[in-house]
């Protein structure tokens, strides 16, 4: 009986982690191409889209290029909680708040040198956006590109990672991400500091809700399957 349970509920954890965004910290968005000057309005959000807190010390981003480790680390004691979002930023937390409301629970991690985001790339493995943690494990990478599959022509607007696609796997596929239009998933345009043109929704990801209904009927299933076996 306690290894039927054990399967039970073994099973059952294996289909919550197959909800989207259950376990996992990400590259959520990017705005590599402000409106206006790129330098010190350029960002990179991260996401927690599991059930817990995680302490992210150390933690850093780097991207292809030699200069990259002058953006720093994540600071001591930096704790994002679940469905929280970290700002990474040449702005400081109180500009960046003022630009942008949705911004208003995210931490903002302020660096002072800022590695290079182009504007173009039309080559795989010529912007590698990769999070590692404080060992330097990659956690996420964001390889993006400015050409189909990825969204092109984008110039002002930050690309995003589709309600859907809330997963380390998934946002590798540029069909998963789309350039920000305003009233879609939460994006605006900044209201003081950056250009007024630039559209972003840095601090809001949209994470599709499993219904208690899908749920259920799911652990149901599971346990006829457990009634059958036992006959």
């Amino acid at each position: 009986m306690q290894t039927r349970y054990s399967f039970l509920f073994t099973t059952f954890a294996v289909i919550l982690m197959a909800v989207p965004g259950f376990g996992q910290i990400m590259i959520t968005e990017i705005m590599y191409n402000a409106a206006g000057t790129d330098t010190g309005f350029e960002w990179v959000e991260v996401f927690n889209a599991g059930p817990s807190a995680e302490d992210i010390s150390g933690w850093k981003i780097r991207d292809e290029d030699s200069n990259s480790a002058n953006w720093g680390e994540f600071p001591a004691s930096t704790m994002l909680n679940p469905g929280q979002v970290l700002i990474m930023t040449q702005s400081s937390e109180a500009d960046f708040k003022a630009a942008w409301p949705t911004a208003t629970d995210a931490i903002i991690y302020t660096t002072a040198d800022w590695g290079s985001i182009a504007n173009t790339v039309d080559t795989i493995d010529n912007e590698v956006l990769t999070l590692l943690d404080d060992l330097d494990a990659t956690v996420d990478v964001a390889n993006y590109l400015t050409i189909s599959p990825w969204p092109e022509g984008v110039n002002g607007s930050s690309i995003y990672v589709i309600p859907g696609a809330i997963d380390p796997t998934s946002n590798d596929d540029g069909a998963n991400w789309l350039a920000s239009v305003v009233g879609m998933d939460g994006a605006v345009n900044p209201v003081a500091i950056y250009d007024l043109g630039n559209i972003g929704s840095p601090g809001v990801v949209v994470v599709p809700e499993v219904s208690t209904y899908a749920l259920l009927l799911g652990l149901f299933s599971l346990v006829g399957v457990m009634i059958r076996r036992r006959r």
